[in-house]
């Protein structure tokens, strides 16, 4: 397993978007979370393939809405992940990937102006405001895509370490459904920025 693990990394750094196979007739399984993980942690786009969906299709307990269900449950991490499912056997599917892959390749070089997202930070930030830290307000003044492979957001607050991964995520979920950026992971920064005229000792 850990030679499999070293080979994964090494294939996985050279590239920019993963395709991690999962065996339809059995569904993920642990080392494909862990694959997964190790995708994602290095900032690689991800698809996962179910292979051998010409013979899992005709498995009484699977369908594909089992399958989706079991990836929900065991690679949350991935949610964000296209799913296709193919047969390498009988080519059912492979038609598909690359069209995919070019799809996941765009989204992971996508870049979205400063106006735009400070327009949308305003937006959701109203509909769901940050927790307050020790009494006080969390703010956030603005926001910037800072890179792209992959997608880096940087937005400014007065109390970084008040926003915790609960309302991280919620910005992660509204940014997707905002700008799409399917198949490809997105990391958000939080750093200290001091409003105008605002008391030092605050936060």
């Amino acid at each position: 397993e850990r030679w499999v693990s070293l080979r994964s990394i090494r294939a996985i750094e050279r590239c920019h978007v993963s395709l991690l196979m999962i065996d339809g007739t059995e569904g993920p399984s642990e080392q494909d979370a862990k694959l997964a993980a190790l995708v994602i942690g290095r900032g690689r786009g991800l698809i996962m393939l179910v292979n051998k969906w010409d013979i899992a299709k005709d498995l009484e307990d699977v369908d594909a809405a089992s399958i989706e269900d079991r990836i929900q449950t065991r690679l949350p991490h991935g949610s964000w992940a296209p799913r296709l499912f193919i047969s390498a056997k009988t080519g059912k599917g492979l038609h598909r990937i690359m069209p995919v892959v070019d799809s996941v390749f765009a989204q992971f070089n996508q870049r979205i102006g400063t106006p735009k997202l400070n327009r949308f930070l305003e937006r959701v930030v109203v509909q769901h405001s940050p927790p307050q830290k020790h009494h006080h307000p969390v703010r956030l003044y603005y926001m910037s895509q800072t890179r792209v492979r992959p997608p880096t957001f940087t937005v400014m607050s007065n109390t970084p370490d008040g926003i915790g991964p609960e309302y991280e995520r919620y910005l992660a979920r509204r940014i997707r459904e905002e700008y799409g950026f399917e198949g490809t992971p997105l990391k958000m920064q939080f750093k200290q920025r001091r409003k105008i005229g605002e008391d030092k000792n605050e936060g």
